[in-house]
């Protein structure tokens, strides 16, 4: 996490977020502020809203810029943030209300898979409390969704190592020799925010309606693709990877250096 961190704290520290720090906490933003982040902005989305609601802002901003709460969070392909479950203060079942969205296959015939929203899991990290929404493309090229609830603790460990295994066997047997490189190749259309808008879309309305949940374009953000840097990880909450092949094994720690390498 201190990779994370380190990341977050540079952002919260630079000149340009004291203006957005006095934002949030006018008057402008009374009925109060959802955030929305993906890839390593998710992740910064994440750790904001956790110190915001513990009153934990001073030790990411500093302690002359005013302090404010997050009543709602949004993030799309985040990686496992945290070796325990960052989670909101605020509420007795400690859950953020939204939803942690991902793309996750559960056919060796079609869909793709984001790996970023597993990676970091390779080193022991997990997702925060808060509702995750799996979309699962489907051979008509539509998606469907399988809602996790946060009051399930499961749920800040999805997608898991057994889910990935469609994906990663589909890509195994069409790629052959070269699936490390093919399957780390295809993880950038996997993870663009755009392929999230674009899933969403092709996801029947009243589907999402029953779901409750608040569907618009997020094709203003800005996509991150250097997803973080100086992670601190712990072996020995890693996770065990002594029955993984070795090309599988390769992939995973390519991906997980990703989200997490040391430098």
């Amino acid at each position: 996490m201190r990779g994370f961190i380190t990341s977050a704290k540079k952002f919260f520290t630079s000149a340009g977020w004291a203006w957005g720090a006095k934002f949030l906490s006018s008057g402008q933003c009374s009925a109060g502020i959802a955030l929305t982040g993906t890839s390593l902005g998710a992740v910064v989305a994440e750790l904001l809203a956790g110190c915001a609601n513990r009153g934990l802002l001073s030790e990411l901003q500093g302690e002359s810029l005013p302090a404010f709460h997050i009543q709602h969070l949004t993030t799309f392909g985040s990686p496992p943030t945290a070796l325990s479950p960052i989670d909101n203060a605020l509420r007795s079942d400690r859950c953020f209300p939204g939803h942690r969205i991902y793309r996750c296959s559960n056919s060796s015939a079609v869909g793709n898979t984001d790996l970023v929203a597993f990676s970091s899991a390779f080193q022991g990290f997990v997702h925060p409390r808060q509702s995750a929404m799996q979309l699962i493309e489907l051979p008509d090229g539509s998606y469907d969704v399988q809602v996790y609830p946060c009051e399930d603790m499961d749920t800040t460990t999805v997608p898991t190592w057994m889910d990935l295994q469609p994906y990663l066997n589909r890509q195994r047997e069409k790629h052959g020799l070269t699936f490390v490189f093919e399957t780390l190749r295809q993880i950038e259309d996997n993870h663009l925010i755009a392929y999230y808008n674009d899933s969403l879309e092709k996801v029947r309305p009243d589907k999402l309606e029953r779901l409750d949940f608040r569907f618009s374009r997020f094709s203003n953000i800005s996509t991150v693709h250097e997803l973080g840097h100086e992670l601190h990880t712990s072996s020995s909450q890693a996770m065990n990877v002594t029955e993984v092949d070795s090309q599988t094994k390769e992939l995973l720690l390519n991906v997980s250096a990703m989200v997490a390498a040391e430098r």
